[in-house]
């Protein structure tokens, strides 16, 4: 009988080790998933390549298919069994008020309301993800480093596909580079997955030990090759901001062998990004577009995004406490040129959606779970560095780009939030 109950654990286990292999594979060959799905040759993409590069249905797929798991494996959705604080109960009301109610004024109500189904999958898949990382941290802590190492290498893998793709069209040719190459919609989103890649190998440096220090020093080095290759400047400036930070929260970073790594890693990603040949176009190469934007002012050193900051502040004044609806950005910012479907700012992004009022919410909803993620790195330690660094990342690039916006990269942090605050504290060893 004995026998017969850990048989019955024994498969419960592995089935519960096989799902979250499952998930965490899946997120991060998503982006090469993403480009195979988005690729032609000549920049023309057929009418089903649209839909899955523009509706994003990929990540969607994902996220349903995550809440199904969720639900399956004693997820309920009740709000008492969630087990929050009356204030963050009550700022999640306000929010989710808002982001039911504003498509009602937006002025493209279909798009609002397109949005507003969006961002209540996101807040579902963020209960599914919770239920889950808790079951995982029971029932092996060590599913971190192992999704540090997926990503980075999905990451990686994506980065290579492009660098090759880039040579079977002809790096001379007439191609649409910006908008034509496979993936996401714009040459610079490519960022989005490269950077959560580079500051998961960065945190994984502060723990790992041994060959796998070699393992993440190579991912970082392709990774940030690739970024600055495809000519991605928001992440690099997120990562050089995120370096301090992880010297002020963890006593590893400060170390000489970190640092050799690191250091070792940036250097041979340089050095690989000039190597490889890239399209003869100014949207190429971070480290030229920093050159030669350098001694410009302010509008052109930020590739406009003042101009669209100070846009954006004033159409938020004008409608400060209910805002205007998700989606509805590019048709009523000036300055968005009905080109650009966020502020490049996830602050103005949340008050422009949904004012003062829901939009502070969820800001305040932000500040609280940072809060939250800064009182388990001195629970855990160093050992936090593996989700925390990322993390910080991610919310350092979502002042200065729309990784917010997208499903793929807020799946990521929530990922990297909820890995964190489940983390268990080490357990001391006697001397």
């Amino acid at each position: 009988m004995d026998n017969g109950k850990q048989s019955t654990a024994s498969s419960t286990a592995t089935f519960g080790t096989s799902q979250r292999e499952g998930i965490l594979a899946a997120l991060a060959l998503l982006p090469l998933g993403i480009m195979l799905f988005s690729t032609s040759l000549k920049a023309d993409l057929a009418g089903w390549q649209q839909i899955i590069r523009q509706l994003w249905l990929l990540p969607t797929i994902l996220e349903i298919g995550v809440i199904c798991i969720a639900l399956g494996n004693g997820l309920s959705l009740r709000i008492t069994k969630l087990r929050l604080s009356k204030p963050v109960i009550a700022l999640n009301i306000v929010w989710l008020l808002f982001v039911l109610l504003t498509p009602f004024w937006a002025s493209q109500p279909d798009l609002a309301a397109w949005a507003s189904a969006n961002w209540l999958l996101h807040v579902v898949f963020a209960a599914s993800l919770w239920h889950l990382v808790k079951a995982w941290n029971a029932d092996n802590s060590n599913w971190l480093e192992r999704s540090s190492v997926y990503i980075a290498s999905g990451a990686a893998a994506a980065a290579i596909y492009t660098m090759v793709f880039a040579q079977l069209v002809g790096i001379e040719s007439k191609f649409d580079w910006v908008g034509g190459l496979p993936g996401f919609p714009h040459i610079r989103h490519f960022g989005y997955f490269a950077l959560p890649a580079m500051a998961l190998s960065l945190g994984s440096l502060v723990v790992v030990q041994g060959r796998d220090r070699l393992i993440h020093t190579v991912l970082l080095a392709v990774n940030t090759a690739f970024c600055i290759w495809v000519g991605s400047r928001g992440p690099l400036i997120a990562f050089a901001a995120v370096l301090p930070v992880g010297m002020l929260m963890f006593p590893a970073t400060r170390s000489l062998k970190f640092w050799r790594d690191v250091l070792l890693a940036l250097l041979a990603g340089a050095l690989l990004s000039q190597i490889v040949p890239a399209p003869k176009t100014s949207s190429f190469n971070a480290l030229a577009r920093f050159e030669a934007q350098s001694s410009g002012d302010a509008e052109e050193v930020s590739s406009g995004r003042t101009e669209i900051w100070r846009d954006t502040a004033r159409m938020i004044s004008r409608q400060a406490l209910a805002g205007y609806g998700s989606q509805q950005f590019k048709q009523l910012v000036p300055a968005a040129q009905g080109i650009y479907k966020h502020p490049h700012n996830a602050v103005l992004q949340f008050l422009f959606d949904w004012g003062l009022i829901g939009g502070g919410a969820l800001l305040l909803l932000i500040a609280i779970a940072c809060r939250s993620a800064a009182i388990a790195v001195r629970r855990v330690g160093n050992n936090a560095a593996v989700f925390a660094l990322p993390l910080a990342a991610m919310l350092i690039f979502a002042l200065i780009d729309g990784i917010l916006f997208y499903n793929l990269p807020i799946m990521l942090t929530q990922l990297f939030l909820f890995g964190l605050l489940a983390l268990p504290k080490p357990v001391a060893t006697a001397e």
